[in-house]
């Protein structure tokens, strides 16, 4: 079974590359989801959280505030660093949790989609990784329709804090370029599944 990383910024289409992997049978391994329901169903991290960034950060019922804890963290650099140390044994264990699923259903492939994939290690479980980049513009436009609590200038704080394209493009295996418009999605899911084929079809080397 192959494992194949997914990365790039937020709003550049990771979402759309991993249904598209797995319309042809791949396993999906979702970090933000994952790290939503971690949120919801591990005591243990919402303490951590707590204990690093303040009560603040907890909303009225025990939860997290997503948005709370965003303020903090996006902009400042120690912050977020901070924010990976503590999540990141919860989602690594999760993740190989995840793996052993995908394996024993028969996948051919795990896809670990992740924002983080490079800086949390999760690209050394990898084959191949593979990043999507988007002009900053449609990624701004993408942000703020999915996250309706978001304003305008946080959602450019949130791009403007994250990782450029040059970036992934000296680390990952793959860049696939995805111009954000309509017309152009069932192209850039073509590509998508065209590139997943050649890495099943590889021979089992690692990154």
């Amino acid at each position: 079974m192959k494992i194949i990383g997914l990365t790039g910024g937020s709003g550049v289409g990771k979402t759309t590359a991993l249904h598209a992997m797995t319309a042809l049978g791949a396993y999906p391994i979702d970090c933000d989801e994952l790290y939503h329901r971690l949120l919801a169903e591990d005591a243990a991290l919402r303490q951590a959280l707590v204990e690093r960034f303040g009560p603040t950060v907890a909303d009225e019922s025990g939860g997290i505030n997503r948005l709370a804890l965003g303020a903090i963290v996006f902009g400042d650099e120690t912050a977020r660093k901070d924010l990976g140390s503590v999540t990141g044994p919860f989602i690594m264990a999760a993740i190989h949790d995840e793996i052993a699923k995908g394996e024993a259903a028969g996948a051919p492939a795990v896809i670990i989609d992740a924002i983080g994939l490079i800086e949390s290690g999760c690209a050394a479980l990898a084959h191949r990784n593979i990043a999507v980049t988007a002009p900053m513009d449609v990624r701004h436009a993408r942000i703020l329709q999915r996250d309706s609590f978001l304003t305008e200038e946080t959602a450019w704080a949130r791009l403007r804090s994250q990782k450029n394209d040059d970036f992934y493009r000296e680390i990952c295996d793959y860049i696939l370029e995805n111009s954000g418009a309509e017309e152009s999605r069932p192209v850039f899911q073509a590509q998508v599944q065209a590139l997943y084929r050649d890495i099943l079809n590889e021979g089992e080397t690692g990154c």
